[in-house]
């Protein structure tokens, strides 16, 4: 995912690592993508040595080397392929929640209960930080959010919604279990 989005930034226009690490921190990307900023300068060193980006100027400030990359041709080949895989992933579960559900029985029901409803506050927490992060993410690209990010987004919140339905519905049926003991 972060060469992807190293090529997508540098499609844009030419830009420096740091450039691309602020973006990528403004728009909250380490939620959304799963990745991390500072990974950027790594995967910069390995798709220039793979022909992938090239520096297109170096500038000087006091002691330091700024140097700005551009995609090369086999780089926008190359973003064109990950795309591909990237819309060719599968839907994924959470298996380990659902399996988790599956075996509550175990569990005495107040601690089902007490771990489902830190899930829950887990859950809350992140649908805040994604509503925050589109706030962020739409300053940075001043007021101009794609229709295809808003989509995404949405997307996230409601599956946090539905993940939380899911919960409490759990719960409700421990607590029901529970009375009839």
């Amino acid at each position: 995912m972060i060469k992807l989005l190293v090529l997508e930034l540098l499609n844009r226009r030419p830009m420096s690592g740091y450039e691309m690490k602020q973006i990528l921190e403004n728009t909250d990307a380490k939620r959304w993508s799963g990745v991390l900023p500072g990974s950027i300068y790594n995967a910069i060193k390995k798709m220039e040595k793979e022909g992938y980006i090239i520096i297109s100027s170096i500038e000087m400030t006091g002691n330091r080397q700024r140097s700005e990359f551009k995609i090369t041709q086999k780089g926008k080949d190359y973003q064109q392929s990950l795309i591909k895989d990237a819309l060719s992933s599968p839907v994924l579960y959470n298996g380990d929640l659902y399996s988790g559900i599956g075996f509550a029985y175990q569990l005495d029901h107040q601690s089902a209960i007490s771990i489902l409803k830190n899930n829950m506050s887990a859950l809350n927490k992140e649908k805040k930080e994604i509503i925050a992060g589109k706030k962020q993410k739409e300053i940075a690209t001043n007021g101009e959010l794609s229709e295809l990010s808003s989509i995404v987004i949405n997307h996230m919140i409601k599956t946090i919604e539905l993940q939380s339905q899911l919960i409490e519905s759990v719960i409700g049926v421990i607590k029901k279990e529970n009375n009839s003991d």
